[in-house]
């Protein structure tokens, strides 16, 4: 939208849909794709001309195509964090416009929604001790040590009794993970088993490693677990229904003692013995074939206490500081803090990633957290060298004074953790402010109509010749 002053009155003139209509869709790509997602939001809105070209434009993902080609930090984001799987013009399957979406709004927009403004806190009691949280979507379930499962809807204002409670282990849960409406869990009770979300029924009961079971990871073609004798299973995944072993290996590390995490490429192992240096190495196994992967030199400065996994990236919480590592390469990419010269005298205790966030809580109970696309960038004065930053002043942080208990877990717009004072409660943070979609739909009873109701009121008449906007009064936007 574009005004001109024209003896002394100011002319609206309508450049996105003038665009369009000469079929000029790539210039509104590259107009919009210099802005940021509320903008782009606000496009939606003005009209329905603009929308329907917008949305059958493709614009969320002509977006991240966009940003792919032209920015070179962007690109080395999407080839370690995964997003590149998603790109057509790389060879990656399509995903629905919504998906694309969130990606333009976490990577435009996270100053602003994952803000300390929009940042709100509350408790939840899970009535008994828990060994295990998972966060999916706007559930959390906690994995009980009676053997039970517990699900909420943390999306509500008030949440205190389970929504669901998933019956069937018959010793402690260890370990959950989920995806889509399936929850698989592993027990102690030697068990792996495969759950319905939304009726809370029980699909398949595996076994075969005739060992109590401490970690559990579904993956999207995939179902892997490791148990007490040290032996890592993967099975192939094809839906609940479909569930077949594949291969499984030794990890020669001490369960009981070293630090794991399992991704779509990579099984990450830390040992836990000081004396031998074993506690700063990381072994890097194949998750496809199980082979160990000895080109892989990852050697953190300190010892490591924790760590997470995102596609290509391994997170390392190593004495004072974060080590994000680029597995692919065996390459450091950058460094949270010093352990030579710490700013602040805390240890990493926990880390959690998403594709677009790093989460990490300090000794103090403290949470720091980063946007991932300002700590993945290349150091184009020596790329070999990572990029360092002060962990205190670069980071935004969360303050919490109730000592910890348990890992955290991570979803896009929550963290959970459990409370050592009181063991079952668990505390979730919630930044609030979401993505807002095109319009809102209020219901009225309007001739017992659905009245579409824009989210925003702009003062802009679309064009004289658009039979379903006749005297629409909106604002001009300024897509600069």
């Amino acid at each position: 939208m574009g005004a001109l002053e024209v003896d002394s009155e100011v002319v609206s003139m309508d450049i996105i849909g003038g665009l369009y209509r000469q079929g000029l869709d790539v210039l509104v790509e590259k107009i919009v794709a210099q802005t940021d997602g509320k903008t782009v939001t606000s496009c939606f809105q003005v009209c329905t001309f603009w929308e329907k070209h917008l949305w059958n434009g493709n614009v969320w993902r002509r977006i991240i195509e966009r940003l792919f080609a032209e920015n070179a930090d962007f690109r080395l984001l999407c080839r370690l964090n995964g997003w590149r799987q998603i790109l057509p013009s790389q060879g990656g399957s399509e995903v629905t416009e919504e998906e694309y979406k969130q990606i333009v709004y976490k990577f435009t927009e996270y100053e602003g929604i994952w803000s300390k403004r929009n940042l709100s806190s509350s408790k939840l009691f899970t009535g008994g001790l828990f060994s295990c949280l998972k966060l999916h979507q706007q559930w959390l379930f906690a994995g009980m040590l009676d053997g039970l499962i517990k699900m909420w809807d943390v999306s509500r204002d008030f949440v205190k009794k389970p929504l669901k409670i998933f019956e069937g282990h018959e010793e402690k849960v260890s370990s959950l993970d989920a995806a889509g409406d399936v929850l698989v869990s592993g027990s102690l009770d030697q068990s792996v088993r495969v759950w319905n979300i939304e009726s809370s029924s029980l699909l398949r009961v595996l076994r075969g490693s005739g060992c109590p079971i401490l970690l559990v990871k579904l993956l999207p073609d995939r179902l892997a677990w490791w148990s007490v004798s040290g032996m890592f299973q993967v099975w192939s995944w094809n839906g609940p229904e479909n569930i077949e072993p594949k291969l499984r290996f030794n990890i020669d590390e001490d369960p009981m003692t070293c630090n794991i995490t399992v991704g779509e490429h990579y099984v990450a192992v830390a040992g836990n013995d000081v004396y031998s240096n074993t506690d700063r190495e990381v072994v890097i196994y194949n998750s496809h074939t199980g082979h160990r992967m000895l080109e892989k030199d990852i050697f953190a400065s300190a010892q490591i206490q924790c760590m997470d996994m995102q596609s290509h990236l391994l997170f390392l919480g190593a004495g004072c500081s974060v080590e994000i590592w680029d597995i692919e390469k065996s390459l450091c990419v950058a460094v949270l803090g010093s352990n030579f010269k710490p700013s602040l005298n805390q240890t990493i205790r926990n880390i959690c990633v998403s594709d677009f966030q790093v989460v990490a809580m300090l000794s103090s109970g403290n949470i720091l957290h980063w946007p991932l696309h300002n700590l993945v960038k290349k150091n184009n004065d020596n790329p070999k060298i990572p990029l360092h930053y002060n962990l205190e002043t670069f980071a935004g942080v969360i303050e919490n004074k109730e000592p910890p208990w348990k890992n955290l877990v991570l979803s896009d717009s929550r963290i959970v953790f459990g409370l050592e004072m009181k063991f079952g409660d668990v505390k979730i943070f919630n930044w609030s402010k979401t993505v807002k979609r095109n319009t809102d739909v209020e219901e009225e009873r309007v001739a017992g109509r659905r009245r579409r109701v824009p989210s925003f009121t702009y003062q802009f008449n679309c064009r004289p010749e658009c039979p379903q906007c006749p005297n629409v009064q909106v604002m001009e936007i300024d897509l600069k």
